[in-house]
């Protein structure tokens, strides 16, 4: 089973990630709650790990004068190190958790198996470790709401009556859930 990481570890993919999208005044205040931190999740049915930074950044993106035009979003753009101009735009705190999820370097996929923001703004992360022990429990992974259920049955009757799916459907999502593809520990 892999090592479980480190919380500092998987905050600092976090905010690589928030360095891709975020003009640097922002970034600069990332972390200045300690509410804005890496906590381990309540319960045993999701991901292990949640922040609220990407709702906050949001917060601050709008206090900050990055407000939408037309909208309760923020827009803004982002000049990289070579000059290259980004415009963004998120209406929702969890569409910039999207993006942050989606920004999160490459190495993270070693020791982050699912990264998903939730509907309040937060980004709630699943690491190897706790997909593997869930794994080892009989317990399966929901790809598309990344929830845990208990054996096949579970899972199934989760993905017919939560996500509608038909039994032929629900069927391969358990098997796909049986034996989902987990990145081997590089050198």
């Amino acid at each position: 089973m892999a090592a479980a990481p480190s919380s500092a570890e998987l905050l600092q993919l976090v905010l690589e990630a928030c360095a891709e999208l975020l003009p640097a005044e922002i970034l600069k205040t990332a972390l200045q709650s300690p509410k804005d931190g890496l906590h381990v999740s309540a319960g045993m049915a999701h991901g292990d790990y949640v922040t609220r930074l990407p709702h906050s950044l949001f917060c601050r993106l709008r206090a900050a004068g990055h407000g939408a035009q037309d909208g309760p979003g923020v827009e803004y753009t982002v000049v990289s190190p070579l000059g290259l101009e980004r415009a963004h735009r998120f209406d929702t705190s969890a569409q910039l958790a999207e993006a942050i999820a989606r920004a999160m370097p490459e190495r993270a996929r070693r020791i982050v198996a699912d990264a998903r923001p939730t509907a309040t703004g937060r980004l709630r992360l699943t690491t190897v470790h706790h997909l593997q022990w869930h794994l080892q429990h009989g317990r399966l992974f929901c790809a598309a709401c990344g929830q845990f259920f208990l054996g096949g049955t579970g899972l199934r009757n989760h993905h017919l009556v939560k996500h509608g799916r038909e039994y032929e459907e629900a069927m391969g999502e358990v098997q796909a859930a049986k034996f989902p593809l987990i990145l081997a520990p590089g050198p």
